[in-house]
């Protein structure tokens, strides 16, 4: 993952043929740790294949150069011709990010087979998908029956490729403010069933302004079929939208 507590909590990092749930409310930051983690196994030589279903390649990008550069997300969208410096991070932030094998898909709205197609025309060898209730489902089932349905799907294609699967997942309204569990996961049951491990993302401050957490947020691995459960507390950069290793930052 890039996060020395978090590979020791999992077992040494995201099991092969595992499937592995980030789940939050919206606004918590699920997107950008889901990224950096992409970006931390693409870094090691790993194809990685990122599929988002929110947001924008374009945006992806901008993201990418603002957590690699180390500047603010802000400058990077208004930049200036006059702002050689900036410039000179991006130049470089840009070279360095284009020679690590991560795709992006382009196509909105995907089925799980047409993930599985280009996961396996790119020959990723980890796939990240942002996220599971975007996924273009069965018709005519409950909305139970189709996450059921994609749930299962996605745990037979990681048996399948034999590589680690992680799947962002949204959280009901029951999580607001305090720290979820994992009765909250969106829509199916069949979500924890399935995963092998089960991340959540909390951030005290965003539902609490006074809070003493401030900068801080909280990965806790509620479920782990390879390991010990626990509490990973990373620091939070809205400005470069970056999550660092709290050891690390030590």
């Amino acid at each position: 993952s890039g996060y020395g507590k978090l590979n020791r909590i999992l077992g040494g990092g995201y099991i092969k043929s595992g499937l592995h749930i980030l789940a939050a409310r919206p606004g918590t930051g699920k997107t950008t740790l889901a990224l950096q983690i992409a970006e931390n196994v693409a870094a090691k030589g790993i194809k990685t294949l990122f599929i988002c279903l929110e947001m924008g390649v374009d945006q992806l990008q901008h993201r990418r150069l603002a957590m690699d550069a180390g500047v603010p997300l802000g400058d990077i969208l208004t930049i200036g011709q006059e702002d050689t410096e900036l410039w000179q991070k991006i130049y470089a932030s840009t070279k360095k990010l284009s020679s690590r094998p991560i795709v992006f898909n382009r196509m909105p709205g995907l089925s799980l087979s047409r993930i599985e197609r280009l996961a396996r025309s790119s020959e990723a060898g980890f796939v990240v998908i942002d996220y599971l209730g975007l996924i273009q489902h069965s018709t005519g089932k409950s909305i139970y029956e189709r996450v059921t349905e994609t749930s299962n799907g996605l745990k037979r294609m990681a048996v399948s490729l034999g590589i680690p699967v992680l799947c962002l997942c949204q959280l009901n309204r029951g999580a607001d403010g305090r720290q979820p569990q994992l009765s909250e996961l969106r829509d199916s049951g069949a979500i924890e069933q399935d995963a092998d491990s089960v991340m959540f993302l909390y951030r005290d401050e965003y539902y609490n302004e006074n809070t003493e957490e401030k900068g801080v947020a909280e990965c806790i691995v509620a479920k782990n079929r390879h390991g010990e459960c626990g509490t990973v507390k990373l620091l939070w950069n809205p400005g470069k939208v970056t999550f660092s290793d709290e050891e690390e930052v030590k």
